[in-house]
Order: C-alpha cells, then sequence, then structure tokens
C-alpha cells in the first residue's frame, strides 16, 4: 500500500478578535512536513510555511512544560509532541477549557466543581 504523499490536515481555528464561533480550516502538507514527524512538528511546519496565523503551544519544548501541547487529535486527547502525524488528521483545542485562540486553551481552574 502506497503511502499519501500529502496529508489532509483539518484544525479548528478560533481568533476572538474576528470570529463568533470556531470553523475548521483545511491544509494539505507535503510529505516534508508530516511524514515521519510528530503532530506537533506537523503544526510548526503549517504555521510556518502554509498559515502564520495559526495559534498552539509547544511550551513541552521551550520551557519544558509538560502536557502544555494536550490536544484532540483524531478525537483523541493526545500530546501534540508525543503522537506521530499521518495522512488525514483532525485536530482541535482540548475540550472543557476556555478557548483562547485556535489550539491555545486556559489551563487555570475555572471553579470548585472542577477540582
Amino acid at each position: 500500500m502506497k503511502i499519501k504523499d500529502e496529508a489532509k490536515v483539518t484544525i479548528q481555528r478560533f481568533d476572538p478578535t474576528t470570529d463568533k464561533e470556531p470553523k475548521y480550516q483545511t491544509y494539505m502538507v507535503p510529505a516534508c512536513g508530516w511524514k515521519d514527524l510528530k503532530v506537533l512538528d506537523t503544526l510548526r511546519y503549517i504555521q510556518q510555511h502554509l498559515d502564520g496565523s495559526l495559534s498552539f503551544r509547544e511550551s513541552c519544548r521551550q520551557y519544558q512544560i509538560c502536557s502544555a501541547c494536550t490536544m484532540m487529535v483524531n478525537k483523541k486527547v493526545a500530546l501534540a509532541c508525543e503522537v506521530m502525524a499521518s495522512p488525514e488528521m483532525f485536530i482541535e483545542p482540548v475540550p472543557r477549557y476556555p478557548l483562547i485562540k485556535d489550539l491555545v486553551v486556559s489551563f487555570e481552574r475555572r471553579g470548585k466543581e472542577e477540582a
């Protein structure tokens, strides 16, 4: 079976300065941006080569703050720095946390019900 050269990456996007509701945007990523790479590397490729406005956290690599890159990858909670990219990905922010922008959420506690 031949591996696809391009990956289809659909990402939930939200910019509070311009959007009322989140929307989805699809990117076609060449093999150099996904094959044998982690999801976090693919997001970085998209940000650097296809869409500089994409926001996500990668503090786990920059500041060694583990779990900062937690997000939903193909409907499963995952660390983007650990999960391998695949030819088709659906990426959303982790649920139940306030959405700041795109894949960035606030991990601060919101009240006693979450304690």
